[in-house]
């Protein structure tokens, strides 16, 4: 509860259980670390000024409409602001369920996101991203996410949408920024997509790498 907190770091320990204290959310942190611990409960809405957040490997539940205002969570006071400045988010390996709202894809300082190895369900929506937004890293693998992938995904660096239930065509525009090198990793394996739209004669940069394999 201290004011002048701004780095919290308890990753790694077990024996740490119980809920993320109701406090957390009007607090100053800027970095903050929980992984690879016991904690459950829901994630509450995050503090505005958080640049790091990670809770990997919990076991946490519930769905991200509380954090991240995607629907009701049963309050009625307005949802705190989101964290416009925070770069790195994780929460994988959680028990966390329901759709992924928007809201999360439009953080305008987002880098990584990594939300794999959860019980995600529903289509994926992703807003288009502003000119300057570019993900490092976007992993929502291991899921039970279902729909198309959105061309809007095309701005990460590597993208992770396997072992999911997506179908439809690959995007076009996914495709053309693995061609031009700027998308270096696609792993799309074990879903229900029926086509990729790469050129025969199209050749994959040196540094792509590309499974498309266990689809339709």
């Amino acid at each position: 509860d201290s004011p002048s907190l701004k780095v919290l770091i308890l990753a790694n320990n077990g024996g740490i259980s119980g809920e993320i204290p109701a406090g957390f959310t009007s607090s100053g942190l800027f970095h903050v670390d929980l992984a690879r611990n016991a904690l459950a409960g829901g994630l509450p809405p995050l503090p505005a000024t958080l640049r790091y957040f990670s809770v990997a490997g919990n076991a946490m539940q519930g769905t991200l409409d509380g954090a991240f205002g995607g629907g009701d969570d049963g309050s009625a006071s307005p949802p705190p602001p989101l964290p416009a400045d925070l770069a790195f988010l994780d929460l994988s390996m959680n028990n966390f369920s329901g759709r992924i709202p928007a809201s999360v894809f439009a953080l305008p300082g987002l880098s990584s996101l990594l939300l794999s190895r959860n019980n995600f369900t529903g289509a994926l929506s992703v807003p288009p991203p502003s000119p300057q937004q570019e993900w490092a890293v976007v992993d929502v693998s291991h899921n039970g996410i279902s729909g198309e992938v959105p061309e809007a995904l095309a701005a990460a660096g590597s993208l992770y949408v396997n072992n999911n239930r997506l179908s439809g065509e690959g995007p076009a525009a996914v495709a053309r920024s693995v061609l031009a090198g700027r998308m270096t990793t696609l792993y799309a394996q074990h879903n229900f997509l029926t086509g990729f739209p790469v050129p025969p004669a199209a050749p994959l940069p040196d540094s792509a790498a590309l499974c498309l394999s266990y689809n339709c």
